[in-house]
């Protein structure tokens, strides 16, 4: 017994709907074939009324009408077969698109309704000699073609020939006649940013002038920040029948990064020789380091401040943000750094489970942070720069006092009371005295400490479904901030002195120089106080 691949040509005619996921790619095939029929201009009308598409172009117009009509055979010359891969394909959208089709052409008519065209009837080609024989009409009727009206300036973008599309031409921003290309071995791209370095949001890719995917997919368009890239026909080929993406599209679409990355490369070191170096690493930085260039930097003498941090503020675990960390108004330069006018220091907040001590360190020392992952791996900055990831850490507090252990919502930790405590980073020694530290599973307090921010380094308080609970934040540092008080105050004056501690006496100044004796109940409302002198 022998079998054989066979098609039933039927079944596969009423079927090749179903390949089709978009109608509106039949008026991308249509505009095409216009193109490669060496047509200079393309008029479409479409009456969304009427259901009626229209399009005309002056091309060399259909000697062989069969040739129409014959699927999966190219009616092209050998050339535009062998760069395009025409497949013959395109017009056979137009039989599942519309219920009656009309091509006209050289003086020559061929109408037929498309489910006859389908069922494989003979259809007659008829003289036109009314018709212009410069131009080829096909008019689709009972065409549903939904957003026409909104996506055709989508579609025709990039498309190389005036467009006119009821009666209003089209911009086709994208077309290689609009901006600047640079030819590359992908084809022509266009890049935007080169001038204020400002990185693309996105890539417009297209095929023979068309769009690779789905326009009503593209609506990053309207922000106009995109890199635009007509791809080389010979080398590039999209998945029929409705091109919505390359063939064999992760592989190709690895070859069109690193085109434009190598592209980029020779921009940024053609902007290098003619900026000032701050002026250089400000602009381009951002668009460097998106495309993973950031070598271009190594020997710009500066440091980029985008890959530096100063501490600003007190560092906590709830704040995800990490808005402690700010990047420097300018950028460190290498006179700086030799002459000690900057200090420099590796560090990278994600390298340790506890960065807290590190950070404080940091701050009171005066170091400007630098972040080596933001930068080439042989940046000049790098080679003799103080790595405080690796260098050993001590914290000890001094004039150590009361400890208890702290019972809060989120944390439950031991407090303890100091005068101050002193951070040792590798040979350098910082004290602090005026903001609590949570390190090694112990809350250090010194005698300057106010508040229980610090609970914040504990926990960073994050609830159901991720959300900071600042309710139980709140209910945590007053709770810590009267057990300190308790711990500090054993006495009622003391306890009553360290409360006096945070008013803004010098706001009341009828209050200064005064003796008052006070009676406290369990509230304010209880409390009795006489004015003695």
């Amino acid at each position: 017994m022998k079998v054989q691949v066979r098609v039933n040509e039927r079944g596969a005619l009423r079927n090749g709907r179903f390949a089709f996921t978009n109608k509106l790619t039949l008026v991308s095939e249509l505009l095409q074939n216009a193109r490669r029929a060496g047509a200079t201009q393309v008029t479409i009308s479409y009456d969304a009324t009427a259901r009626r598409l229209t399009v005309i172009d002056d091309g060399c117009g259909i000697e062989d009408f069969q040739r129409l009509l014959t699927f999966n055979e190219s009616g092209w010359d050998e050339d535009t077969i062998r760069t395009e891969h025409a497949f013959g394909l395109g017009f056979s959208k137009c039989l599942y698109a519309a219920s009656r089709v009309t091509v006209t052409s050289l003086g020559q008519r061929l109408a037929f309704q498309c489910d006859d065209a389908l069922d494989q009837v003979e259809l007659d080609v008829e003289a036109a000699p009314d018709a212009d024989p410069g131009l080829t009409t096909v008019e689709l009727e009972g065409a549903d073609l939904p957003q026409l009206d909104q996506l055709i300036d989508r579609i025709t973008r990039g498309f190389p020939l005036p467009v006119v599309y009821n009666g209003v031409s089209q911009a086709r921003q994208h077309c290689l006649a609009a901006m600047p290309f640079t030819a590359t071995d992908i084809g022509q791209v266009h890049l935007w940013g080169t001038d204020g370095g400002e990185p693309a949001t996105a890539s417009a890719l297209y095929l023979q002038g068309l769009l690779i995917g789905s326009p009503d997919r593209h609506l990053h368009w309207e922000h106009q920040k995109v890199d635009v890239i007509h791809l080389n026909s010979a080398l590039f080929m999209a998945r029929m029948p409705d091109r919505t993406e390359l063939i064999d599209a992760e592989e190709q679409g690895k070859r069109i990064d690193g085109a434009v990355r190598q592209l980029w490369r020779t921009v940024l070191e053609e902007r290098k020789q003619k900026l000032p170096p701050a002026e250089f690493v400000e602009r381009y930085y951002a668009v460097a380091r998106r495309q993973n260039l950031l070598e271009v930097f190594d020997d710009v003498p500066v440091v980029p401040r985008q890959a530096c941090s100063v501490v600003i503020d007190y560092p906590t675990t709830a704040d995800e943000q990490e808005r402690y960390l700010q990047s420097p108004d300018s950028h460190p330069t290498c006179e700086d750094v030799e002459n000690g006018t900057i200090r420099l220091a590796a560090f990278s907040p994600y390298q340790k489970d506890e960065s807290h001590a590190t950070l404080m360190y940091a701050r009171a020392a005066g170091l400007t942070l630098v972040h080596t992952y933001l930068l080439g791996f042989e940046h000049w900055v790098t080679r003799e720069l103080r790595d405080l990831d690796v260098e050993d850490i001590e914290v000890v507090a001094v004039g150590a006092g009361a400890e208890e252990r702290f019972d809060g919502i989120f944390i439950c930790e031991l407090v303890r009371l100091c005068d101050r405590f002193e951070i040792r980073h590798g040979t350098d020694v910082v004290t602090i005295s005026d903001d609590a530290l949570f390190h090694d599973e112990v809350i250090l307090c010194p005698a300057g400490c106010r508040g229980g921010a610090v609970v914040k380094q504990v926990s960073a308080y994050t609830g159901e479904y991720d959300h900071f609970d600042d309710t139980a934040c709140d209910e945590d540092m007053r709770r810590l901030d009267r057990l300190v008080r308790t711990l500090r105050c054993p006495d009622p004056a003391s306890m009553l002195r360290c409360l006096l501690q945070d008013l803004p006496l010098n706001d009341y100044a009828a209050l200064v120089g005064r003796t008052f004796r006070v009676a406290l109940g369990t509230s304010a409302d209880e409390a009795s106080v006489d004015l003695v002198s």
